[in-house]
């Protein structure tokens, strides 16, 4: 399908409240099947990459700064697509040293630490405005890998709604540590943003999502649901690459929503301009492919 006829197909729902959200899962969408930015021959393979993250595991496991966990199954019928030959399928207890649930926390009536809740973790980042606190006696349980830090990506696992959000942190407080409703996930040689950008697509979120919105009872994210999620691996430098170009176009959607109350041509420009970077990798390869 090229940019033509997708910008007709937008087009059609650029009135529906959802159009901007659906363009961005698009996005998304394009950035985790490969098809958001060209392949490049020198880039170190995924399958490369993963003998590092098992070398530097193996070096924290000794060094006792990490425990060592329980194999995982290889990722065979639970892959949703063909990937990139440079990519490799895996999971995501593969490519982090830290998946946990937080602490149920003892909480103080006042002059405590925050706590990060569910309520905390919103789409635009993070909210510790509505944070809890806890007695710092308590603090003195938390083992120092418990400790948010910088990179942290931190995964709602409750509550219809709320479950499956996603953030990455940057340059958190000290001592700032998750309730039981939230998952820290700590990467290892990837790049968080990627790992994040596959956790908020719709191949992971709307699953999520769909499956407590589905259910009467609570639904909950485990720690070994999130430890034997399967994950898209791109090489290190075009995961870079991916979360460069997603910054850009999704600054286009923002500029896309703003000209919802402009003229419709403006819209049209602004679409134009996101399909065509969208796109492009994906139509230079297929005149590649027609040569």
């Amino acid at each position: 399908m090229n940019a033509e006829r997708l910008l007709v197909h937008y087009e059609k729902i650029a009135d529906a409240p959802d159009a901007i959200a659906r363009l961005r899962r698009f996005v998304l969408d394009l950035a985790v099947r490969g098809k958001l930015v060209p392949q490049d021959p020198n880039d170190e393979p995924a399958a490369e990459l993963l003998k590092r993250i098992a070398a530097e595991k193996a070096r924290l496991v000794k060094a006792g700064e990490i425990k060592k966990g329980n194999p995982l199954p290889p990722v065979e019928d639970d892959a949703d697509f063909e990937v990139p030959k440079s990519w490799q399928w895996t999971r995501l207890g593969i490519v982090t040293c830290y998946i946990q649930r937080g602490k149920s926390p003892k909480y103080a009536a006042s002059d405590g630490a925050l706590v990060v809740s569910q309520k905390c973790v919103q789409w635009g980042g993070l909210d510790l405005t509505v944070a809890k606190e806890v007695t710092w006696e308590s603090l003195a349980d938390y083992e120092a890998i418990r400790f948010l830090r910088d990179g942290d990506l931190l995964w709602n696992s409750t509550g219809t709604g709320t479950i499956g959000r996603v953030i990455r942190l940057d340059d958190p407080p000290e001592n700032l540590v998750c309730d039981s409703h939230v998952t820290v996930v700590r990467c290892l040689e990837v790049d968080p943003e990627y790992i994040r950008t596959w956790l908020r697509s719709d191949h992971v979120y709307a699953l999520i999502e769909d499956r407590a919105a589905g259910s009467t009872n609570q639904v909950e994210l485990t720690a070994q649901m999130a430890i034997s999620q399967v994950v898209p691996l791109p090489p290190l430098d075009e995961q870079r690459r991916i979360v460069a170009k997603l910054d850009e176009l999704m600054a286009l959607c923002d500029r896309l929503e703003a000209s919802l109350a402009a003229t419709d041509n403006t819209r049209r420009r602004l679409l134009e301009a996101l399909l065509a970077e969208a796109l492009a990798p994906v139509e230079e390869r297929e005149l590649e492919a027609a040569e």
